[in-house]
């Protein structure tokens, strides 16, 4: 509703609204309006009140607006830390998982480091024992060759055939020798790379 300053020269008090018009009377002095005037302002304090009501309809839509984009903003809010919060338990339970991975593959290392160490001494014994019985056949075949010799030596048996088959006989058991030699060196340089890994995890840890 507008008012207007009775105080003002000229100007008028509108009544309420549901008056008559012909209710309207003369303020501080002021002549009566005319109907025409009357109406005119009376129309437009209908077109103030109609814009006003448009206005609140409109005031009244923004503000619905705004409550409705406000729920889904917190509905958003809430479910992104319900999926944060899901985020975060897979995170702990694949990091606990990893750990534990971790962990069990570093025992599992432990153990097979052990093993392998247990048949590598195994392996090295072995290698050991049989070349030292080698080396104690070569000895007696050595032996036995001189006593040969010395043999044919004092027997004055001079035969190319059969010194020749001896000859032969030796040079077959020194080539023997010889690859059993570079299958253990071979082995040996085959298992080395195990015992370093070893000694590498050993000192990481």
């Amino acid at each position: 509703m507008m008012m207007h300053d009775p105080q003002q020269t000229g100007k008028i008090r509108l009544p309420p609204s549901g008056r008559n018009d012909q209710a309207l009377v003369p303020a501080y002095g002021c002549s009566a309006l005319s109907s025409e005037d009357v109406s005119a302002a009376m129309k437009q304090l209908e077109k103030s009140r109609s814009a006003h009501c448009q206005l609140q309809n409109c005031i009244a839509e923004l503000q619905g607006q705004i409550d409705e984009n406000h729920a889904l903003f917190k509905q958003a809010l809430e479910e992104e830390k319900v999926h944060r919060e899901h985020l975060e338990e897979q995170m702990n339970d694949i990091m606990e998982l990893h750990q534990s991975e971790v962990v069990n593959l570093k025992q599992e290392l432990s153990s097979f480091e052990e093993k392998l160490e247990y048949q590598l001494e195994e392996r090295t014994r072995d290698m050991q024992e049989l070349l030292e019985s080698c080396q104690t056949k070569i000895t007696k075949m050595d032996l036995q060759q001189q006593q040969q010799l010395q043999l044919i030596s004092m027997e004055s048996f001079d035969n190319s055939t059969v010194r020749t088959l001896i000859t032969k006989l030796i040079n077959v058991a020194l080539a023997m020798l010889a690859v059993l030699l570079v299958l253990i060196n071979t082995a040996t340089n085959l298992l080395q790379p195990f015992i370093n890994t070893r000694y590498s995890v050993a000192e990481e840890n």
